[in-house]
């Protein structure tokens, strides 16, 4: 108990070697001193537990101090056998020397065999791993690994370091302390995006997301981050997951710079006619809508999302439906249609009013296939009721001077009458 207790206080205040090298003296001492002591065959046949010391040093320690201890107890084996007289040198070789001897060589080789198997395996798995990095790093900015622990810390494993400083311009010592993951290179107002991916990740969920970094000059960047669980089956709980990151600063800029270019044209587009669109067309000609103004609900009434597919039939009026297919078949042929093109619709209010909409193809990058076209509506309807009106008005006026016309010459037919009529008396 003694003994044992020795050693364990050595292990807690993390002294292993002096607590193993301890217990192996212990040991031999409490084997060889009792033995000694009592004398006769009885005692020295209790030598034959000494190979539990070589089992311990063949767990414990290096191969070579294992094989010295070996040594040290067959030479005490061999050279005590003065102090037992009444045994035999058959007797002693034939005894506990002999079977430790035995045992020693066995475990000696076994010890040898796992540990050679246990180097190239992790060997295998240093250069899989190495492996792994250098093709992460080709595929991506960086990569790493997080072993996930019990309570849910994430402890870094591996990074590959300088592709992680090239993106971030920190070390990764500089970030992370005690292996401990540091989520400081994130921004905090995206830190509850970032752990909801995480909570997925810690689901077994693989994930994909995109965030927002800050560089140790102060630069905001944005990462692309696939991250991959490993799930254990023993401990039913996600124990690491590998990652990889992808530097998408330049995608995310020209992504927001196209979004405020389309903002900008759909605000200028809104501004100088009632409202705009972008179709898409697609290589069987189907078209599906990619944006559209808000003010499309102000002229219609309808929500953009009640309009789609066969919604068209409900805007457009059935005889204006066969002339928006003949300038559909015109726009994907790469021509322009202009301000002939109008068109009634019935609003969700139940209101028949004018629209005239004006297209303009979009050509893909080889100038080969219209891809979709921009369009801007105006509604027209005052102006057609004003066309309408002054064609009723020029029609009545030329009923009015056809009337007097008539009136004039029914007038004159009369007068001529009463002059024949006078003649003739």
């Amino acid at each position: 108990m003694v003994v044992n207790g020795g050693a364990y206080l050595l292990t807690r205040k993390g002294h292993i070697r002096f607590a193993v090298s301890f217990l192996l003296i212990s040991s031999r001492i409490g084997i060889f001193v009792p033995a000694l002591i009592v004398g006769g065959t009885g005692s020295y046949n209790s030598l034959f537990y000494l190979f539990t010391i070589i089992l311990f040093a063949c767990t414990f320690l290096e191969i070579r101090t294992a094989l010295f201890v070996a040594v040290i107890h067959l030479l005490l084996l061999f050279l005590l056998r003065s102090n037992f007289p009444t045994l035999s040198a058959e007797t002693v070789i034939g005894g506990p020397f002999s079977f430790n001897l035995f045992l020693s060589v066995f475990m000696l080789l076994l010890s040898y065999h796992q540990r050679r198997s246990s180097n190239e395996r992790r060997d295998e798995l240093s250069a899989s791993e190495e492996r792994y990095r250098i093709l992460s790093e080709l595929i991506s900015d960086y990569a790493y690994s997080l072993r996930v622990a019990r309570d849910g810390a994430l402890l870094h494993e591996w990074i590959t370091e300088d592709s992680f400083k090239r993106v971030t311009g920190y070390a990764h010592s500089e970030l992370d302390k005690d292996e401990k993951v540091n989520l400081s290179l994130f921004l905090p107002e995206d830190e509850p995006a970032l752990w909801a991916e995480l909570e997925k990740t810690l689901r077994n969920e693989p994930t994909t997301a995109e965030h927002r970094i800050r560089t140790k000059n102060g630069d905001v960047r944005w990462v692309q981050l696939s991250r991959l669980p490993v799930w254990d089956i023993n401990e039913k709980r996600v124990t690491r997951y590998y990652g990889v990151a992808q530097d998408i600063t330049e995608r995310k800029q020209a992504e927001l710079a196209l979004q405020a270019s389309e903002q900008r044209y759909r605000k200028i587009s809104e501004l100088i006619s009632d409202y705009a669109f972008y179709m898409h067309i697609n290589e069987d000609g189907t078209m599906v809508r990619e944006w559209i103004t808000d003010s499309f609900l102000r002229v219609t009434g309808y929500l953009p999302a009640e309009i789609d597919g066969k919604g068209m039939s409900k805007l457009f009026h059935p005889e204006s439906l066969v002339q928006i297919e003949e300038d559909h078949r015109r726009i994907i042929k790469g021509e322009s249609t202009s301000s002939s093109s109008e068109y009634r619709i019935i609003t969700k209010q139940g209101a028949v009013r004018w629209l005239n909409l004006l297209r303009q193809p979009a050509w893909d990058e080889g100038h080969t296939r219209v891809i979709g076209f921009y369009a801007v509506a105006r509604d027209v309807t005052e102006y057609k009721q004003i066309e309408a009106q002054k064609v009723e008005e020029n029609t009545l006026r030329k009923k009015a001077e056809n009337a007097y016309d008539e009136i004039f010459a029914n007038q004159k037919k009369l007068e001529k009458l009463r002059d024949d009529d006078y003649q003739r008396s």
